[in-house]
């Protein structure tokens, strides 16, 4: 098994350096997403300074690490629960090959983001799984950060929330490792950019890809759009959407965009705010995209 976390942490070392930019230019903007990034920020502060003595800590009912829905996990480096006060039948359990309802090995991808982001080590993942004591699963998004213990150890250390407000440094990530992906195995990439089971599709952000015409080459959301050339599409606002991002490509490399796009099932169209960014392949150039809605 390690010899396969290693070799995707060579597939993303380009993204995480992407990925550390990311957490200097874009704050988190709601109140929910800050309070559970500090409270892992101060876990791994605990776990760095107290070593393996923290983990008792953190299973204690009603202090700061585990209230209501929210509590503290921690794992070690190759998928062994460690930590687990809301479902203490994981502990001692190898969840490398755990996957939600989507089929999305979260563990395995708490441990690639933990590994492979640079001098940062950390980042968030986003899945389907089951509150306590519920039936349905539902989308919860965890954000870990890798902690060294006075042993020399590394462990994983999270926390994540039901139903989260998606953020923009979560589409900002999305789309830098989309590009990453892109710019290593081209096209072939495209297929994991569809994986509904795969880590780039969560709650309402998807990636998209056009090529530099305008023609639609991935998108997860409205399959039926791919293969079109969307060139000429306005929005809501005759806003022309796909010749205003190419112009920001084309430009600067990467910006924001704001239009009126529908969700998923919805007949009437939403306020859309879009990263995306020019991804190089050979001789290839794609656009590449995401966004999150901000009503």
């Amino acid at each position: 098994m390690r010899t396969v976390l290693l070799t995707v942490c060579v597939v993303f070392m380009v993204v995480s350096i992407a990925g550390a930019e990311s957490w200097k230019q874009i704050e988190p903007q709601y109140k929910e997403t800050k309070q559970l990034m500090k409270l892992v920020n101060d876990a791994v502060a605990l776990v760095e300074k107290k070593g393996e003595a923290a983990f008792e800590q953190f299973g204690k009912k009603d202090s700061k690490w585990l209230t209501d829905d929210t509590y503290i996990f921690v794992d070690d480096m190759t998928g062994v629960e460690i930590v687990n006060p809301a479902f203490p039948e994981l502990v001692g359990k190898n969840l490398i090959d755990l996957e939600d309802a989507t089929g999305k090995k979260m563990v395995y991808l708490y441990i690639n983001k933990a590994s492979c982001s640079n001098h940062n080590y950390r980042g968030w993942v986003h899945y389907m799984w089951y509150k306590q004591g519920g039936i349905l699963p539902t989308w919860k998004s965890t954000f870990v950060r890798r902690a060294k213990a006075p042993s020399g150890k590394f462990y994983v250390v999270g926390s994540g929330l039901y139903d989260m407000k998606m953020e923009k440094m979560f589409v900002y990530e999305k789309v830098t490792e989309a590009v990453e992906l892109i710019e290593k195995i081209g096209r072939q990439a495209f297929s994991i950019l569809r994986d509904k089971s795969g880590k780039f599709i969560c709650k309402d952000i998807y990636i998209f890809v056009d090529d530099m015409n305008g023609k639609e080459m991935v998108n997860p959301a409205f399959s039926w759009i791919e293969g079109k050339d969307i060139i000429d599409l306005q929005d809501s606002n005759g806003k022309y959407i796909v010749r205003e991002m190419l112009d920001i490509i084309k430009k600067n490399g990467s910006g924001w965009i704001e239009y009126m796009w529908p969700r998923l099932g919805a007949s009437n169209p939403s306020k859309k705010l879009t990263f995306v960014m020019k991804a190089q392949h050979g001789e290839e150039s794609f656009l590449v995209g995401a966004g999150v809605y901000s009503d």
